[in-house]
């Protein structure tokens, strides 16, 4: 999540909590239709200790994965994400605790018909949608290998999005 600090698509950083590390990533690389052209960093005020942006090379990130693995990506992930019907406090039983959703899918449209499609209409990609219950999952098809300058490159850390990565990234 990202605070917009201004128009022209100027944000913060992840906003994670000081205690956790930040993984390498590759700022919306798996998103076709959306990465960025240009990414440039500044920092208006440094912390204590830490604060370190980790960037990677992605060809040699791409060189290094095994042959059989990136085989088995090379189609593609298809990720989600959890829309309740209204910002709130809830239960995570993935991550066992409850947390806050400031995301919701009323925020696209009264009823789910006009949600999801109010959803669908705004984002470049081409988005799916399931309901579980009164949730609404969007469902996004992204690259995993794709082709940047003429090289093949390695799109990202998909294991920073499920929660059982994000604790192995951290460790």
């Amino acid at each position: 999540p990202r605070q917009k600090v201004s128009d022209g698509g100027l944000f913060t950083t992840t906003e994670y909590q000081s205690n956790l590390p930040i993984p390498a990533h590759t700022e919306l690389s798996y998103m076709p239709k959306s990465k960025p052209e240009l990414i440039a960093f500044c920092c208006a005020a440094a912390p204590p200790k830490g604060g370190m942006t980790p960037a990677l090379d992605m060809r040699r990130v791409l060189e290094e994965l095994p042959a059989d693995l990136v085989a088995r990506f090379a189609p593609g992930v298809r990720t989600s994400v959890n829309l309740p019907p209204a910002p709130g406090v809830f239960l995570d039983v993935n991550r066992g605790c409850f947390r806050e959703f400031t995301r919701a899918w009323s925020s696209y449209g009264a009823d789910r018909a006009s949600a999801a499609l109010a959803l669908q209409r705004a984002s470049p990609e081409e988005v799916a949608i399931e309901w579980a219950g009164s949730w609404m999952q969007p469902f996004v098809d992204m690259p995993a290998v794709e082709t940047h300058r003429g090289d093949r490159v390695w799109t990202g850390f998909f294991p920073m999005f499920h929660w059982a990565g994000s604790a192995v990234q951290a460790v």
